[in-house]
């Protein structure tokens, strides 16, 4: 997903990206943070910082207003839903509009995000039929969202 998302915000203009995750070295996050780096690195004017944080609300926004004595990603891809609500929480407190000045896509998804208005971009995963003598389940993942925009100059 971590390519995906980077693909998305670099074809529509974003060059200066962010991903917020916890500082803990989970394969996930870890493997997220490598693919988006690596789908950067094909565009050379592409910039890309990992907020890492403490999973606290508190370490979040201490994270975030660091970031914001910087020159403002122009995307950002948060893991963990329930972070989300605290970087869409002190994004809007500090009159960072989404998606006006920043687009976000939330790496995963949970049943409460449906409550957001308007929907997060988020990844999704919606369970596909598969043969019946098939031994495993199979999933695809999507992303789309008013959240999600072409970067402003």
């Amino acid at each position: 997903m971590g390519q995906h998302a980077a693909r998305q915000f670099l074809s529509r203009g974003h060059r200066r990206l962010a991903v917020v995750g916890p500082e803990m070295d989970k394969a996930g996050d870890v493997r997220t943070l490598e693919a988006f780096r690596a789908a950067c690195a094909q565009t050379p004017s592409a910039q890309v910082i990992k907020i890492g944080h403490d999973g606290t609300p508190e370490g979040i926004q201490r994270c975030l207003a660091a970031m914001l004595k910087k020159p403002l990603p122009t995307g950002l891809l948060v893991a963990q839903p329930r972070n989300l609500l605290t970087v869409m929480s002190f994004l809007a407190r500090r009159g960072v509009n989404v998606p006006r000045d920043i687009s976000i896509i939330s790496r995963d998804s949970e049943s409460f995000l449906d409550f957001l208005v308007p929907l997060p971009a988020r990844y999704v995963v919606a369970p596909q039929p598969l043969p019946a003598n098939s031994p495993i389940s199979c999933a695809k993942w999507r992303v789309a969202s008013p959240w999600l925009h072409a970067a402003s100059s």
